[in-house]
């Protein structure tokens, strides 16, 4: 249980890093030139210029390290719900910033995410024990994994697609989906990453292929979410596009413990279903936190 602690603990500092970076980076990039009417040049300049955009990624930056250190002390099906705590800091964060009142749905909304989470971190396997690099190597070889990850890829590959092909789709709607594929790859391979900090060390770890093919995705997945959430933003209502993100990002968190690292062997049919239940929760509790969190956002903006 200690390691259960701590991490919550350091999942709940990062959410107030999460919380303060999300409202500063949404508000700086709605206020910058569309990103596809400006050169690859204009559009670095454009966002490194503008003060309030750079304060918010700094943030959000910062905080997904902070992130990292709980990893390995958490299944990645519960660190995944651990996205919904995230908007829960933002709600009452930008509630107290803003003064108004929480309505039912953000209420709901809270509950079903702490509902939600206790269950699924209720008789977790691997709770107190952290993933060795081999062991980690091993579930990641497996070809299960292997799909996995090419399900995620070709998630991405084919909303953009099918968002260029069909002009009359809604940008928020293609690139919501493509974040949120990016964002799962993202925790699923940082989790993976991770487990190279641990035992024989850093030094054994970087003679090893396997981590240094876990950071390379683990960088495609996290920085290509925030690049495909900025054309979301501007694409479309933030609203959506961040919903979509999270709801994705949270499902396929959760799925890919449960399916690469076996996070839910060995448990009985009645916790399988509790902790399918406890998904469901979690995950529309995201929905109607990100719905409200977005609107605050952009009321703060105007």
């Amino acid at each position: 249980m200690v390691n259960l602690t701590l991490g919550l603990i350091i999942a709940v500092v990062a959410g107030l890093m999460f919380a303060a970076g999300t409202i500063l980076q949404k508000k700086g990039a709605s206020a910058l030139p569309p990103i596809e009417s400006q050169t690859g040049r204009q559009n670095v300049r454009n966002f490194l210029s503008n003060g309030t955009w750079l304060l918010g990624i700094v943030l959000t930056t910062a905080q997904w390290y902070v992130s990292l250190l709980a990893m390995p002390l958490l299944p990645l099906s519960l660190f995944s719900s651990l996205m919904g705590l995230n908007l829960i800091i933002l709600v009452v964060f930008s509630r107290t910033t803003l003064k108004e009142s929480v309505r039912r749905s953000e209420i709901a909304g809270v509950a079903a995410v702490i509902v939600g989470t206790a269950a699924l971190g209720f008789r977790a396997h691997r709770l107190e024990a952290r993933i060795s690099l081999a062991e980690m190597t091993a579930f990641f070889s497996r070809p299960r994994a292997l799909a996995y990850t090419l399900l995620l890829l070709t998630g991405v590959i084919a909303a953009l697609v099918y968002g260029r092909a069909r002009q009359r789709v809604r940008g928020d709607v293609v690139y919501g989906l493509a974040a949120g594929f990016l964002l799962a790859l993202g925790q699923i391979y940082s989790k993976a990453f991770m487990s190279g900090f641990g035992g024989p060390g850093l030094a054994a770890a970087a003679r090893t292929l396997s981590w240094w093919s876990f950071l390379l995705l683990l960088a495609i997945g996290n920085l290509g979410n925030m690049v495909a959430i900025q054309f979301g933003f501007q694409k479309g209502k933030a609203v959506v596009a961040a919903s979509l993100a999270q709801v994705v990002g949270a499902a396929g968190g959760i799925l890919g413990g449960v399916v690469i690292l076996g996070e839910w062997s060995g448990l009985g049919s009645a916790m399988i279903a509790l902790k399918v239940a406890a998904v469901v929760a979690v995950l529309a509790g995201v929905v109607l936190l990100s719905r409200s969190s977005e609107a605050l956002v952009f009321r703060k903006r105007s």
